[in-house]
């Protein structure tokens, strides 16, 4: 399962939205029920799930930027081994002479 989104900033957004949805269905409930039974599932969506779940989320969102950002610089500088695994040889290949 799978609790982050894709940026950083809808996640915050997510979390601000639905906390406020949690703490509008427990403020309402001494009240009146119907509000409080509208904004609890409302709360549930925008946490996925429990406010844990959205604190794993967030974790999951910036371990995921995080990644990405690390990813486009890794391809953007040229590896040797990128050439090996598309069947040509690097510019400083040398062949080992083992057994010989």
């Amino acid at each position: 399962m799978y609790f982050g989104n894709r940026t950083i900033g809808l996640h915050l957004l997510r979390g601000v939205s639905g906390l406020a949805a949690l703490g509008g269905s427990l403020a309402t409930m001494n009240r009146t029920m119907w509000p409080s039974l509208l904004l609890l599932p409302v709360a549930l969506f925008l946490l996925k799930g429990c406010p844990t779940c959205w604190t794993i989320g967030l974790i999951e969102t910036i371990v995921m930027v995080v990644h990405k950002h690390n990813e486009r610089q890794f391809t953007a500088a040229s590896c040797p081994h990128d050439s090996i695994e598309a069947g040509r040889r690097p510019s400083n290949y040398a062949p080992s002479r083992v057994g010989s």
